[in-house]
């Protein structure tokens, strides 16, 4: 008589149990997935920062401005490090134009497009990984973002974590 009883609250609570697991595992599927996301689209700012890095060493017209800032660029550490090495590389580039410049050689000019189309897809990649950092932390701010931080340890959940 008393397992009669208790069948229909066991299988609620069952129930109940199975439920908030499916929520959990959901929260942390999709907040590695907007995670993922952010490291792609930082890996595509990589990619371009060294496009452009090897443009540069590859063209024999750096300035020591230039390399100085070449230089700090490959021995950052760390996302945040790496976007204030690239801002001062871009500033060093921009500010110091490079030495020996002729509009009227074709070489000069295809350097000059080739730094300049770097520079833009970078602008581009920055903007993507803008709008999906956006996503990540909107998203790790939200309530399931919350239960995705308590059920993963590998997750982060700061924002400032968060960085690839």
């Amino acid at each position: 008589a008393l397992m009669r009883k208790l069948i229909v609250p066991l299988a609620l609570l069952a129930m109940g149990v199975l439920l908030a697991a499916a929520v959990a595992i959901d929260c942390v599927r999709l907040a590695r997935n907007a995670h993922n996301r952010v490291e792609v689209a930082d890996g595509e700012m990589v990619k371009n920062e060294t496009r452009f890095v090897k443009q540069l060493e590859g063209s024999g017209k750096m300035t020591p401005d230039v390399q100085a800032a070449i230089d700090k660029m490959k021995s950052a550490h760390g996302h945040d490090d790496r976007i204030a090495a690239w801002d001062l590389l871009v500033a060093a580039f921009r500010s110091t134009p490079p030495a020996k410049i002729d509009p009227t050689n074709p070489l000069d000019r295809k350097f000059m497009d080739e730094t300049a189309g770097a520079l833009n897809r970078r602008d581009v990649a920055q903007k993507q990984y803008d709008a999906e950092r956006a996503v990540y932390d909107a998203y790790m701010n939200s309530w399931r973002g919350r239960i995705a931080g308590m059920f993963s340890s590998t997750l982060p959940t700061d924002s400032s974590k968060a960085q690839p």
